[in-house]
């Protein structure tokens, strides 16, 4: 490809955005691709681990308040210096969160590849996982996270997708999803 190309990756807490990056990542690199992949919640748990060990709700509450103080493209803006620095590369983007940010993905000529999962599938996910310190929730502060105004948002953003990989039957079919995918935006 050896131009600049980005993928934004969005979708609900638990669904498998992580496995759809590592996949892509490891794909394009066969290629002999550069791939550069950026969070933005590894922007917010940055910026909040200077002073306290932050969890999911932690960065919703900072990623509300950027955007109360500073407008709703802050985070956007954050995620994109990098990709407009560069001349070339694949950027997948994690964690595609905002209509602003999917603004900005199609601006530059971006694809975006929603993940889903039905909530009970993701809340057990995220509890076997543990990957964060919130990840063992109960069911109900599992739901109580999902109606933050930032996970809402994502709903919006999923009628928009260029394409949708459902991760609910284990690997082998999620793969196969994720690699019909990655068949049609390198034209393979």
């Amino acid at each position: 490809m050896k131009e600049k190309t980005i993928i934004g990756f969005a979708g609900e807490s638990g669904a498998g955005k992580g496995t759809a990056i590592e996949y892509f990542k490891k794909k394009f690199e066969a290629l002999g691709e550069k791939v550069i992949v950026s969070r933005p919640s590894g922007l917010l748990a940055q910026a909040l681990n200077i002073f306290v060990d932050s969890n999911k709700q932690d960065q919703q509450w900072l990623a509300i308040e950027l955007i109360k103080q500073y407008g709703p493209k802050v985070i956007t803006d954050a995620i994109f210096r990098e990709v407009d620095d560069k001349k070339e590369g694949i950027f997948l983007l994690d964690s595609v969160r905002t209509v602003a940010n999917l603004t900005e993905i199609k601006k530059r000529g971006g694809q975006l590849i929603y993940v889903t999962a039905e909530p009970e599938i993701r809340w057990q996910r995220m509890r076997q996982r543990e990957e964060r310190s919130d990840d063992n929730v109960s069911w109900e502060k599992f739901q109580e996270i999902e109606s933050s105004p930032i996970e809402q948002e994502i709903k919006i953003i999923k009628d928009q997708a260029d394409f949708k990989a459902r991760n609910r039957d284990g690997y082998e079919e999620f793969y196969k999803s994720l690699n019909d995918i990655f068949k049609k935006i390198t034209n393979l």
